[in-house]
């Protein structure tokens, strides 16, 4: 592989991981106005690397009256 190539790749694989980290903030974050996230659930969340999973998650806890109806729908 040529160091162009090369660093293509990291670059995109950077962008995934940022893309990925951010899902995730935004998801604690949002479970954060509801009280305190238990374990648990924090370390699935934060754990979780599929993006098409995130971006469920993220819709879903927008919706979401609370952690527990969060945990039920996710």
């Amino acid at each position: 592989m040529r160091w162009e190539e090369k660093l293509f790749y990291e670059r995109l694989d950077g962008k995934i991981e940022g893309k990925i980290e951010g899902k995730i903030e935004a998801i604690i974050d949002c479970l954060e106005e509801f009280g305190e996230i238990p374990d648990e659930l924090r370390e699935k969340i934060e754990k979780e690397t599929n993006m098409e999973q995130l971006k469920n998650w993220l819709k879903v806890v927008m919706k979401a009256n609370s952690i527990e109806e969060f945990i039920e729908k996710m």
